[in-house]
């Protein structure tokens, strides 16, 4: 190998040496910058999963919240069909939480037993809505997917409850009529800016985004 390189001119031996020095610099340098980007990533990762836990514990609490309403809501029904206590008051709920658009208890042959909006839809009509469907066969509380509402135009999520007579048994549900953008307006709120953050229902439909409204 040495014999061959004598019969090399010097300026390639000099290039040849600089290679030699050169190649493992570069490299090094390479490596260092594939380290820097996996790091960035990482560190951006991690944002996104804590940004994710965040968004799902709020969710999450928000749906809770909703249960325990719809829960003393049921407790105001009783009977076969379900019968509304005179101490009730839709009016009160409504006022706390500005993101139900409706109140309102079925029985199980979609029958409607009360709802705080005029003029609610017949039997006929109802049963056509999947969320109404869920609710007359569940017996837990239970998350509708998104679709616009008919009075308000804005997207809206139905949620539901169950309501029991004195046996246990199932007599009708109770349900709330959740605006989407307010719900979601509660959810990024404090989020961080630069992101987009994107909650989707079983249909794989926007139920929210922290941009833009639902679409």
């Amino acid at each position: 190998m040495t014999s061959r390189l004598k019969h090399l001119s010097i300026r390639t031996q000099l290039l040849l040496l600089i290679a030699a020095f050169a190649i493992p610099v570069i490299a090094g340098a390479v490596w260092f910058v594939i380290q820097e980007i996996q790091h960035e990533r990482r560190i951006a990762f991690d944002k996104v999963s804590d940004i994710n836990e965040i968004t799902s514990h709020r969710i999450g609490q928000i749906l809770a919240d909703h249960e325990v309403l719809l829960r003393l809501v049921a407790a105001e029904f009783s009977g076969s069909p379900p019968i509304k206590s005179p101490r009730f008051d839709a009016g009160q709920f409504l006022r706390i939480h500005p993101q139900i658009i409706n109140i309102g208890v079925r029985d199980l042959a979609a029958n409607n037993i009360y709802s705080h909006l005029r003029d609610p839809k017949p039997p006929e009509e109802a049963l056509k809505f999947p969320w109404l469907q869920r609710g007359i066969v569940s017996d837990r509380f239970e998350v509708g997917d998104a679709f616009p509402g008919n009075l308000s135009g804005r997207w809206v999520t139905v949620m539901t409850y169950p309501i029991s007579d004195k046996t246990g048994r199932r007599t009708g549900f109770a349900y709330l009529s959740v605006d989407l953008h307010t719900f979601s307006d509660r959810v990024k709120r404090g989020l961080p800016d630069g992101y987009l953050m994107a909650v989707f229902d079983s249909r794989f439909h926007f139920l929210m985004r922290s941009e833009d409204t639902v679409q």
